[in-house]
């Protein structure tokens, strides 16, 4: 069951989606961005959206009452198991799916020129989305995550060794943060081009399975941005704030 109406309202949008996975779907359909503004409250979230707050709550009542998922309770696992889950889940299906969403687009545009020239325009809307990520991705698997690792280390060979770090995770963060506002942001231009992802009626079912493609991919980006942003994240600057207090203790 959800929280009581007051007490969810002032609920920010990532514990909600955290604690119930169930509703992430709600957001989505309301366009409520749980994934790079999680730090929100419900009716602060809502409001941005457009969404009305009434709509959404019966909406994320029904989705926690009907809850059938069992969650992955991310929020529980090690630093070392979110940044390795992240680069073999979410950043192996973008290197997997960009290139295939192109290929296809690319396909499409041939058949379909003449009724949907907007297609070129989603592809290379899409092209330049998938250029920027991959430097975005290389750089989470090059500096940060590395970083967070060697934290985990630290912690696992003695709180005072932190005294050594040259490198803050604050900045680093605050910048995948923003890039990941631009990454949402971004993608919404493709959904906008692509006319929320429906099918034109004259449309066989090869663009209907396109579009389904672009859609699966705009939920992975979600989640890949939610699971950064609101768990990973927050634990890695907690854990280096806690050495660095070790540390100081023992000077």
């Amino acid at each position: 069951m959800l929280a009581e109406t007051q007490q969810l309202r002032k609920t920010p949008i990532s514990s909600l989606a955290l604690e119930h996975p169930g509703i992430i779907d709600v957001f989505r359909k309301f366009r409520i961005n749980y994934a790079s503004q999680g730090k929100l409250t419900f009716n602060e979230a809502c409001r941005r959206a457009g969404a009305d707050e009434i709509s959404v709550l019966i909406a994320m009542q029904e989705a926690a009452n009907n809850e059938m998922q069992v969650p992955l309770r991310t929020q529980d696992w090690s630093l070392e198991l979110i940044h390795v889950f992240i680069v073999q889940n979410h950043h192996r299906y973008v290197r997997r799916v960009g290139p295939e969403l192109l290929q296809i687009l690319a396909e499409m545009e041939l058949a379909h020129n003449i009724r949907h020239a907007d297609l070129t325009s989603v592809r290379l809307e899409l092209e330049r989305f998938l250029n920027a990520l991959e430097d975005h991705m290389r750089r989470e698997e090059l500096v940060i995550f590395p970083a967070i690792q060697w934290l985990v280390q630290q912690q696992r060979a003695g709180a005072s060794r932190i005294t050594s770090v040259g490198f803050r995770l604050g900045y680093s963060v605050k910048r995948m943060e923003t890039e990941h506002d631009d990454a949402v942001e971004n993608f919404d231009r493709i959904r906008a081009l692509a006319c929320d992802f429906e099918a034109p009626a004259w449309c066989g079912p090869s663009y209907s399975a396109l579009m389904q493609r672009l859609r699966e991919l705009e939920a992975d980006l979600h989640t890949h941005m939610h699971l950064e942003n609101n768990v990973l994240f927050p634990k890695a600057l907690a854990l280096e704030a806690s050495l660095l207090h070790e540390a100081e203790l023992t000077f």
